[in-house]
């Protein structure tokens, strides 16, 4: 244990330098300077395939309706039948693709 050797606790780059509170100026070297003075942020990659430009101005009425119809709240009762028929929809194109490659 080493208490109050500054130099030598400088040199390690493993451990945090400075004390707690008002005994020093806190953890600011190494791996842990980096996250002292680091502010996290999310950083989204995306491809182009499905972004609308219905999304960025300006927005004209025929974009507001757009918009407006995408974002609008559906109950689960809604949804529920959303699902289905989008499974109903499915099922009968995979029918039609087997009835007609044969």
């Amino acid at each position: 244990m080493m208490l109050n050797d500054m130099l030598m606790q400088l040199s390690n780059a493993h451990v945090p330098f400075g004390g707690v509170g008002n005994s020093g100026m806190g953890a600011y070297h190494g791996h842990y300077g980096f996250e002292a003075f680091s502010h996290y942020k999310t950083v989204i990659y995306k491809n182009g395939l499905l972004d609308l430009p219905q999304r960025y101005a300006p927005y004209t009425p025929s974009k507001k309706l757009i918009l407006s119809i995408a974002m609008y709240p559906f109950s689960r009762m809604h949804m529920r039948l959303l699902k289905a028929f989008g499974f109903a929809a499915v099922l009968a194109i995979i029918a039609v693709i087997i009835r007609y490659s044969v």
